[in-house]
C-alpha cells in the first residue's frame, strides 16, 4: 500500500469537489429537500419520531451516497481521464483507496450538516449516547464508501444501482437497528454493540475483498 499515492488521489478528488462546488451542493440540497418535505408533511410525537428517525437517517445516507459514488466516476469518463489514470505510474489499489477515502470524507461532511438539521426540523430531542451514535455513523459510512466506490469503479451506471443496494443491505440493517436501540431502548444500550460488531466485521471483510480484487478488475 503506497500511502503517498493514496493521499495524492484523495487530494485530487477533494480538490475537484472544492473546485466544482455544485456537486456537493447538489447532494446537500437533495438531502435537505427530503428532510424539509417530510418535516412539514407530518405532525408526529417524540415517541413516533424515535421510531422513524433511525430509518430516515439511513435512507438519506443511501441516496446521498449513491449520488456521491456515481459522481466520483462520471467525471473521470470525459476525455478518457480514467484510462489515463489507469496507465499512470500509480497502483490501482491506491486509486481505489484514494477515491474511497475522499468519498467517505464527503459523505461524513454531508451527514455532519444533514443529521443535526434533521433533528432541528423534526424537533427531535436526543442527548444521550451521542458519542456511540457518532461511532455507529462513522463505521456505517466507511463501509458504505468501501462498497460503493468499488462498484462505481467496476460497473456502469445501471449495474451500479442494481448491485449496490443488495450488497449494502446487511450494513444498513445493522446501522438502522443499532441507531434504533440508541434512540428507543436506552436501558438495552449494550445490544447496540452486537450490531456494531457486525458492522465492523462487514467493513473488514469487504475492505479486504475489494482491496485485493480491485487490482485484477481494473487491470481487466
Amino acid at each position: 500500500m503506497n500511502i503517498k499515492q493514496i493521499w495524492t488521489i484523495t487530494k485530487k478528488e477533494l480538490y475537484y469537489e472544492y473546485k466544482e462546488k455544485q456537486n456537493v451542493m447538489f447532494i446537500l440540497v437533495f438531502a435537505l429537500l427530503m428532510i424539509t418535505t417530510y418535516s412539514f408533511s407530518f405532525t408526529i410525537t417524540q415517541d413516533l419520531l424515535k421510531q422513524i428517525t433511525p430509518g430516515f437517517i439511513w435512507i438519506v445516507t443511501i441516496f446521498t451516497g449513491m449520488m456521491c459514488f456515481e459522481r466520483s466516476m462520471s467525471y473521470e469518463l470525459y476525455n478518457d481521464c480514467f484510462t489515463g489514470l489507469l496507465v499512470a505510474p500509480i497502483e490501482k489499489n491506491a486509486i481505489y483507496m484514494g477515491k474511497t477515502i475522499a468519498n467517505f470524507i464527503i459523505l461524513f461532511c454531508t451527514n455532519v450538516i444533514v443529521v443535526p438539521l434533521l433533528f432541528i426540523l423534526f424537533d427531535f430531542r436526543y442527548y444521550h449516547h451521542l458519542s456511540l451514535f457518532f461511532v455507529v455513523m462513522i463505521v456505517g459510512l466507511f463501509g458504505f464508501s468501501i462498497v460503493g466506490t468499488f462498484l462505481a469503479c467496476i460497473s456502469n451506471k445501471v449495474l451500479f444501482y442494481i448491485l449496490l443496494l443488495p450488497m449494502i443491505s446487511p450494513l444498513l440493517i445493522a446501522g438502522a437497528q443499532s441507531t434504533k436501540i440508541l434512540f428507543l431502548a436506552e436501558n438495552q444500550i449494550y445490544d447496540t454493540f452486537s450490531w456494531l460488531k457486525m458492522m465492523i466485521a462487514y467493513d473488514c471483510i469487504f475492505f479486504t475483498v475489494c482491496y485485493w480484487l480491485v487490482d485484477f478488475v481494473l487491470g481487466e
